[in-house]
């Protein structure tokens, strides 16, 4: 006779089975099934775990959410600032930056020093990136983000210009590894400050709009006709001009230039001498020589030649000085003999 099968809803393979009574008597303690085993077939369930509770009335009320918010308040004001993990100090070297900080134009500057982990290949920028993350002195003391300015990382665009270590430079083609320590960063000289490692470079543009800096077309439409034919010589020599990116180190750099005094400095000369050079720029030559023929212009120029040591693209800016003061002196020729040629 063959034993029923009970049906699939009666099977329970999960379902723990309690050992007969008379065999747990011989059994050891350590042996013997826990008694909600035996009791029970099921584990009796858990106490709920209170979240939250809030009763008006009741005066005793506790809510965990507070104590637990509290409790970790109190943990993090006594707990000491760690911004760096321990495995981010063994991989890499920790760089020592100073920086000179300035919360507005009118406030008394002073000094602070970072502790920043770097790795190989690194450059000033990258350092200040990581340290606008975690704005935290060496002391452990938590302040607000050092400003500054930054966009291509390629060198290209000129906005993250600073003194490093006491020259003007990029900060983005500045490499730590070429650096001495500790390194001290400070805003650029000769131009407004904004805040910390900013300044306004607002009046080099005004410098470029002085001297007319561009060519002027004669609107945007076609005019059936092939542009101007430039020399492969001529093309290569205006190229190393068209190089600028107006960073302003040149300008920091020159003992001439100062935010109080007129000279428009060697950046905006040699854009004269790049538009000048130009087909195109030709017919208003004499617009751009007589700009920079008067005060602030020029003349002003002390030939410290600064200007080309420090300059990040390597422009021959004395070259070009030089060039436009034979110009201005044929210029000024034209003038006394009443020339009307450009």
């Amino acid at each position: 006779m063959t034993e029923k099968t009970p049906p699939d809803d009666e099977l329970n393979l999960n379902k723990p089975v309690a050992p007969p009574p008379e065999l747990v008597d011989h059994l050891d303690d350590e042996q013997r099934e826990p008694e909600w085993l035996t009791e029970a077939t099921e584990r009796p369930p858990e106490t709920p775990h209170i979240d939250h509770y809030d009763d008006e009335d009741d005066p005793d009320r506790w809510q965990e959410s507070e104590d637990t918010a509290e409790l970790a308040a109190n943990e993090d004001e006594s707990a000491p600032e760690h911004p760096w993990s321990q495995a981010e100090h063994d991989a890499a070297e920790v760089v020592q930056l100073k920086i000179r900080r300035q919360d507005d134009p009118f406030s008394t500057p002073y000094w602070q020093l970072f502790d920043i982990p770097s790795h190989e290949r690194d450059n000033v920028l990258s350092l200040l990136r990581t340290l606008r993350e975690h704005p935290i002195t060496g002391s452990g003391e938590r302040v607000d983000p050092v400003a500054f300015e930054h966009q291509c990382m390629e060198e290209v665009c000129g906005s993250c210009a600073m003194l490093i270590n006491g020259r003007p430079r990029m900060a983005c083609s500045a490499l730590i590894a070429d650096l001495e320590q500790p390194i001290v960063l400070e805003p650029l000289p000769k131009f407004p400050l904004v805040r910390d490692l900013m300044v306004d470079r607002s009046r080099l543009f005004e410098h470029l709009k002085r001297v007319q800096a561009w060519i002027h077309v004669d609107g945007a439409w076609d005019i059936h006709q092939p542009g101007l034919r430039i020399a492969q010589q001529q093309w290569a020599r205006d190229y190393l001009y068209s190089r600028c990116m107006h960073c302003g180190c040149c300008m920091a750099a020159c003992p001439q230039y100062d935010e109080h005094l007129d000279f428009v400095g060697p950046a905006t000369l040699a854009q004269v001498r790049l538009m000048n050079a130009h087909p195109n720029g030709r017919a208003t030559r004499s617009t751009r020589l007589h700009a920079i023929m008067g005060d602030g212009g020029l003349s002003d120029c002390g030939n410290a030649q600064n200007c080309v040591k420090v300059c990040p693209k390597e422009i021959p800016l004395t070259t070009a000085i030089g060039e436009l003061g034979r110009a201005t002196t044929v210029q000024l020729i034209k003038d006394f003999f009443g020339s009307s040629e450009p």
